[in-house]
């Protein structure tokens, strides 16, 4: 290393305690110049001697290739393939990608004015840290490459970061990239400084510099061009659809002279669902079936110099049930109304009968007479009891019919589809087109036929588990009867995003009962789980052989059953939901089912960790 003084050079060696070939040179606070060496650690330098800093006094790696001093005084130095270490002036601590560094190459680092440190590296985007966590940045999130040569924030508060795809500014919210297609001299930029009058300057490889100023803000407008559910709907500004819609698409496109098209960002959220915003090149964004509730979705567009719409694109979507279905759940709240009314009554009527038991102590001459009438109100409360359990089974049905309405319309909709196109190809082609697309007519039929099946297969499923001839003579798969469960709940444990396992033993002998019945039976211990999970967890569906019998468990991870009330749980009306909600005897009608089957049901559960319910039933002999 050579110092000039303005008339003369002098020249350091290893020979004056240099470390080795210089990387980098730094001037700290106090005067004192380091130097980065390439294999002989670092060197600092207090005006008369140097002093040598490697890996043997706690340095990352022997070749240092910057110097940063923070605002508290640290010195950073940047290491390759090693992390980085930081110097407090009396020990060195590292920082490598076990603590959350992106990558062990650190090319540069910068603090910010809220007094976050920022890392570019070589192959992992770039890193910042806030005095106790890691956050990567790369160019899934917008970098223009994984390679970060230079960091610079400018006097606006916008963090720029150079390189080896073009020059990135971030401005906390959105990237946006600049590259040779928009007049940078080269897309690797190993240097950026800020002059006097505002421009930016750019080091690019090769030696060429380019100059760049922002120009005068001009928010580019954004428009929602439709809306593709059940069929397409173009400039709206609200619209509703039935749930059995699997698919939304929200198509869109901003306007810029000065920005490519391709080089537009989006932002985008669908509020009621989505948590934060979004980005994406894209012009238009997709939603899978989406639960029952009202939307809006917002679209910004955002040009080449991060200058924002002024005010989004928005649309309101309603989601509504389907078409079929309305009538169904009209019927069933009559139902449930009903019920609800029989129950009052019967609750009236232990009231009337504790107060009878009270007085009758002082009332013997009245015994004979209470006693009937005792009678006559267990009577009608066991009547009671029986038409809350058939209205819970119809409510059962009730939801299989709902939970098959998007499984049957998905097969449906592909094989109207592939019909019409045939249709239409047979329409319109002439006999020798048609010979050129007999293949594709044959796939279309073929495709056709293989979802009408799906759909044959789904209402199968649908009318065994509704079946209420009430048989205990069929030969039953308990591994087909918890896939049927599932099958009808899909859109319950979809819209309360709950992971669902299945652990299900091959080869399990079949069980002598009703297919209908042990349906229910899956139906109520998994919409029980569900419910337990509370938006989100898992469930597992597990069968197996355990001393000669089939073993069917469902296990949740929810919030569990206190000891105090297990011993409940089974008996008719028992519930911990608030009065009007639920009838109490889905367990009940669990039981029921399975002492008819000749089988023992049990339950596990920890109070914090989630509750197993355990099915024995005899295998046919």
């Amino acid at each position: 290393m050579s110092r000039y003084d303005g008339k003369s050079f002098t020249t350091f060696t290893t020979q004056d305690g240099l470390g080795n070939v210089v990387r980098s040179i730094f001037q700290d606070r106090e005067g004192v110049l380091w130097f980065g060496t390439d294999g002989g650690g670092v060197s600092r330098y207090d005006g008369k001697t140097f002093t040598t800093f490697t890996t043997k006094d706690g340095l990352a790696n022997n070749n240092v290739g910057l110097v940063f001093q923070d605002r508290e005084g640290a010195l950073w130095f940047g290491t390759f393939d090693s992390g980085v270490s930081r110097y407090d002036g009396q020990k060195f601590t590292t920082f490598t990608t076990r603590g959350g560094l992106a990558s062990n190459w650190v090319r540069s680092i910068l603090q910010d004015r809220e007094g976050h440190l920022w890392f570019g590296t070589f192959g992992g985007g770039a890193t910042c840290y806030d005095g106790k966590t890691f956050t990567a940045f790369t160019a899934e999130d917008g970098l223009g490459s994984n390679g970060v040569m230079s960091i610079f924030q400018d006097r606006e508060g916008h963090l720029w970061f150079g390189t080896n795809g073009g020059v990135s500014r971030y401005d906390g919210q959105t990237f946006q990239t600049l590259t040779r297609q928009d007049g940078l001299a080269s897309n690797g930029v190993y240097s950026i400084f800020q002059d006097r009058e505002g421009y930016l300057w750019f080091g690019t490889l090769g030696g060429d510099v380019t100059r760049y100023r922002s120009p005068k803000p001009s928010p580019p407008p954004v428009f929602i061009d439709a809306v593709v559910a059940d069929q397409r709907y173009e400039k709206v500004s609200e619209l509703a659809v039935p749930s059995s819609v699997g698919l939304t698409v929200f198509e869109f496109h901003g306007k810029s002279f000065k920005t490519r098209p391709e080089a537009m960002i989006y932002r985008y959220r669908l509020n009621g669902y989505d948590k934060d915003w979004k980005t994406t090149h894209t012009r238009r964004v997709e939603y899978s079936d989406l639960p029952r509730g009202t939307y809006t979705f917002e679209v910004q567009a955002v040009d080449r110099d991060l200058v924002y719409s002024e005010k989004p694109a928005t649309v309101t979507l309603r989601i509504h049930l389907p078409y079929m279905l309305v009538g169904l759940w009209s019927a069933l709240s009559i139902a449930v109304a009903l019920v609800a009314w029989q129950t009052a009554r019967v609750v009236r009527r232990d009231r009337r009968l504790r107060e009878a038991n009270t007085a009758l102590s002082a009332a013997n001459k009245d015994l004979f007479g209470l006693n009937r009438e005792l009678q006559q109100t267990l009577k009608e409360k066991e009547e009671a009891q029986q038409q809350l359990i058939q209205a819970e089974r119809m409510a059962a049905v009730g939801e299989l019919v709902a939970g098959s309405a998007h499984e049957l319309n998905n097969p449906m909709a592909v094989a109207s589809s592939l019909m019409q196109s045939t249709v239409e190809i047979l329409k319109e082609d002439t006999p020798e087109e048609l010979a050129q697309d007999r293949a594709m007519v044959i796939q279309n039929l073929q495709v056709g036929l293989k979802d009408l099946n799906r759909a044959k297969d789904i209402v199968a499923s649908l009318l065994s588990l509704s079946d209420r001839t009430t048989s205990y003579t069929e030969a039953v798969q308990v591994n087909i009867v918890a896939d049927d469960a599932l099958r009808m709940l899909k859109g319950r444990y979809n819209e309360a995003k709950v992971q669902i396992v299945k652990d299900y033993a091959e080869n399990l002998p079949p069980v002598t009962g009703s297919f209908a019945d042990l349906g229910q039976m899956a139906m109520h211990l998994v919409r029980n789980a569900v419910e337990a999970v509370k938006g989100s967890g898992t469930i597992t569906l597990r069968t197996a052989m355990e001393d000669g019998q089939v073993v069917f468990e469902c296990q949740d991870t929810g919030a569990g059953i206190p000891p105090e009330i297990r011993g409940e749980i089974f008996k008719p009306f028992f519930k911990t939901k608030p009065p009007a909600e639920g009838t109490g005897l889905g367990l009940y009608i669990c039981r029921e089912v399975v002492e008819k089957h000749r089988g023992t049901i049990s339950v596990e559960s920890e109070v914090g960790k989630g509750t197993t319910f355990k099915i024995m039933l005899p295998v046919t002999k």
